[in-house]
């Protein structure tokens, strides 16, 4: 049993609404729909990576920085001249600055949207595949 000998068990008007739905559902999931799709995903991707690749870049600027600031710190206790303390004092507002920048490149709404344009390309690819199998289970013979 499968989908051929169910549609040959239907009257010929669900026989005919059994072609309108399959029509439909190839309708609705266009190859090059899928093609934009894929495309729009794959220039997402390529931004996500720049962004995280810029994220990395600035994090590892704040962690030479926290590096000098460890030694420093350090430094400090020897020396309190007025200029090692402003040199520690700027050097711990770069960190926190770029800690921000790095917080404010998140690319979540980028990821989502990513995560939303998959499922979308996902669900056409599933209707042209059902569609197809349904030709095939038509077209093999007995």
């Amino acid at each position: 049993m499968g989908v051929k000998d169910f549609f040959e068990s239907m009257s010929e008007s669900n026989k005919d609404l059994f072609y309108t739905v399959v029509n439909s559902i190839q309708a609705s999931a266009p190859k090059d729909k899928i093609d934009r799709l894929d495309n729009f995903l794959q220039q997402l991707r390529k931004e996500i990576d720049q962004t995280n690749a810029h994220r990395q870049m600035l994090g590892s600027q704040v962690h030479q920085i926290e590096q000098v600031i460890k030694h420093l710190v350090s430094y400090a206790e020897q020396d309190t001249s007025l200029e090692i303390s402003l040199f520690l004092t700027t050097l711990q507002k770069i960190v926190n600055d770029l800690k921000i920048e790095i917080a404010a490149l998140r690319p979540e709404n980028k990821l989502e949207k990513k995560f939303d344009v998959a499922r979308r390309k996902e669900s056409l690819e599933q209707r042209r595949n059902l569609v197809m199998r349904i030709e095939d289970a038509f077209n093999k013979k007995d």
